[in-house]
């Protein structure tokens, strides 16, 4: 009896699990499989390289196309990007930048800067430490690892650019930015050079510095037009003097009738260019540098060099580009015209 009723107990157990959806659970009499100790595990995934980017006055569109360059580069590159910008030139502002960026502790870092030099002691013991540094100009004493730049080579563009001036007397009026800015000089000194001596008739005029005022640029060649009546041509080395040249010149009543050659390719001259007041820009390939600069670093870090960072000894320069009314929508000239924001 005993027997039946215990028989009794486990069938209505086993009912009511049916019922509730579960079925007995069948209990293994085979010891457990154990996973072998030396079974291959997942390796922990690579961390990424950080490239850091210093970039001051970004309110000129040529450093915002230059870092957009550098983004798309490092976004292909598979590496991080951290950019440190200010919209002002101010050396103590680059002072805190350059700081910030090292507590990044960055593979490897770009800079480009008028104040240049007064980082050499850091770069030197970044590159001693193995963290290559690249920029648009070199330290003294050298331990940048690669310059990369606009070229300052004119023969891709002097000859089309010489056809557009006039081979008449007058006189050239010649808009500096800032004095003594290495990259921005070994871009404009030479053209300079080349259209005295091409049009002989042309007498250059002292160079004004606007310090990247457009109102300052405007100002001097409104005066420049008063006080030359013969003014034929005016070149301005830089975007915000470009803009100014170019708005004086509209002002007067004179597009058209004097020739403005200007620098890069910010929105404004692009338009001034279209509307027929800048004659032409010659623009440099700041989208492509920014690309170059992070490529540099890249390839650096992932040779397996170890030790101290080699420096570079020659700039890597990248050509210009003559931008008329003709080809300024031509899309294989649209890394040469500068942006405010990235794509």
């Amino acid at each position: 009896m005993r027997k039946i009723t215990y028989l009794l107990v486990c069938l209505s157990l086993v009912a009511l699990l049916a019922a509730c959806g579960q079925a007995p659970t069948e209990v293994s009499t085979e010891a457990p499989v154990k996973a072998p100790t030396d079974a291959p595990t997942e390796a922990p995934a690579a961390t990424p390289l950080v490239i850091a980017g210093i970039t001051q006055n970004t309110v000129d569109p040529v450093w915002v196309t230059l870092d957009c360059g550098a983004q798309a580069a490092a976004d292909k590159r598979g590496v991080e990007l951290q950019l440190f910008t200010s919209t002002s030139m101010d050396a103590n502002e680059l002072t805190s930048l350059f700081d910030a960026a090292l507590l990044a502790n960055p593979d490897g870092l770009f800079l480009n800067t008028e104040n240049f030099q007064q980082f050499s002691t850091q770069i030197n013991q970044l590159t001693a430490d193995g963290v290559p540094v690249v920029s648009n100009q070199q330290t003294d004493p050298p331990a940048v690892h690669a310059m990369i730049w606009t070229s300052a080579d004119t023969s891709g563009f002097m000859t089309d650019l010489l056809a557009l001036i006039p081979d008449e007397e007058g006189s050239m009026g010649v808009l500096g930015g800032v004095a003594g800015i290495v990259p921005m000089e070994m871009r404009y000194f030479p053209v300079v050079d080349e259209i005295a001596a091409a049009r002989s008739g042309l007498t250059v005029l002292p160079t004004e510095y606007s310090f990247f005022d457009v109102n300052n640029a405007t100002n001097i060649v409104s005066s420049w037009l008063i006080a030359h009546p013969d003014l034929k041509v005016i070149l301005a080395s830089n975007g915000p003097d470009g803009i100014g040249a170019a708005a004086a010149v509209k002002d007067a009543g004179l597009s058209g009738k004097v020739t403005v050659i200007a620098f890069d390719s910010v929105p404004p001259e692009v338009e001034a260019l279209k509307e027929g007041t800048i004659t032409a820009l010659i623009a440099q390939p700041a989208y492509e540098v920014g690309a170059a600069q992070v490529n540099a670093l890249v390839d650096y870090l992932e040779s397996g060099e170890t030790g101290s960072v080699p420096v570079a000894t020659e700039l890597q320069g990248i050509p210009q580009r003559l931008l008329t009314a003709d080809n300024i929508d031509d899309p294989a000239n649209a890394d040469f015209i500068y942006i405010t924001e990235c794509p």
